[in-house]
């Protein structure tokens, strides 16, 4: 009886330790990220946390503001370069035998010379003035106002002209 007295002690010390540990574990486990033991403070998320994630997110889109900014200022700047003319009126005056192709859109007013139109179909261009239409070889009568409504238009200078343009056009 003796030897089974000595070995039921251990036994028994270390069942009993075993569901001590056991006990305790399922207490902690039970009681981990409660509301009265929270994993987070509220304080933490609010206070801290919320700070950070702002101040990334505004850095972050500060940046990328700032960069598409001068992307589109320096497309600004280049567009405005391009083709000085298509902004306001200028001034042009061109040589004999020089043709000018104009964009959809651009208006001229002959001023000087003698110029007729250039157009492989009819209208031409639209004299704003009359309210007619100008055929293609027909000559642009002087302080008419002109405008281009289709694509591959042009004028040439019978002798030198000069012409008040505003919109897209090529010299050539």
């Amino acid at each position: 009886m003796k030897v089974i007295r000595r070995n039921l002690v251990p036994i028994l010390a270390i069942a009993l330790a075993l569901v001590t540990i056991a006990g305790i574990w399922a207490i902690a486990a039970s009681n981990y990220g409660t509301e009265a033991d929270p994993l987070v403070t509220l304080s933490y998320i609010n206070d801290i946390l919320t700070k950070e994630i702002t101040d990334a997110a505004s850095a972050d889109t500060t940046a990328k503001l700032e960069a598409l900014a001068a992307s589109l200022n320096s497309r600004i700047d280049e567009l405005k370069t391009s083709n000085p003319g298509s902004a306001k009126y200028v001034v042009l005056t061109i040589d004999a035998g020089a043709t000018v192709k104009c964009e959809i859109g651009t208006e001229l007013i002959h001023r000087l010379g003698s110029i007729s139109c250039i157009a492989p179909a009819s209208p031409g261009f639209i004299d704003n003035t009359d309210g007619t239409i100008l055929e293609n070889g027909s000559a642009l009568l002087k302080n008419h106002l002109y405008t281009v409504t289709m694509a591959d238009r042009s004028f040439k200078a019978n002798e030198r002209s000069t012409v008040v343009i505003k919109g897209i056009y090529t010299v050539s």
